[in-house]
């Protein structure tokens, strides 16, 4: 895709080639300035491992302790933006179908939703595959 569109265009998200550029900016920064552990970095990383056991410990000993760790972990990323939604239907479908179903309703729709879960990666999956056997052009979901 990169190579038909230009990765340094309009045509792509200019995301996804400063990733390569900025991983070696600070590969190169790290070889070039030598120095000693970073301890505000290490005392950083060590309170969000002790909250994530945390976060963990109080979700498996109370059934009604509303914060999950995958929460804590995905907000500081920039795909926080763009799954808000998706992890706010799943947690209120959640919670209407166990308010209103029970734990037996619950259980019984898992496999539903592991369903719309791997059909919506599998899909992309097989249009590409389709795609690339055949040459026709299709739906492109990376750029």
């Amino acid at each position: 895709i990169y190579y038909r569109y230009g990765a340094a265009t309009g045509k792509i998200r200019n995301y996804y080639p400063r990733l390569g550029w900025q991983t070696f900016l600070f590969m190169k920064s790290w070889n070039e300035m030598r120095r000693g552990p970073d301890w505000m970095m290490l005392q950083g990383i060590g309170f969000g491992i002790g909250f994530i056991i945390l976060l963990v410990k109080l979700r498996s000993t109370f059934s009604w302790f509303p914060l999950h760790p995958a929460g804590y972990l995905i907000a500081g990323t920039p795909t926080a933006r763009f799954l808000w939604v998706p992890f706010l239907l799943g947690w209120l479908t959640k919670l209407l179908v166990v308010r209103y179903g029970g734990l037996v309703l619950y259980r019984r729709l898992i496999p539903f939703f592991v369903g719309v879960i791997v059909g919506d990666n599998v899909a992309p999956a097989a249009w590409g595959a389709y795609g690339a056997i055949t040459g026709e052009p299709t739906f492109q979901f990376f750029p």
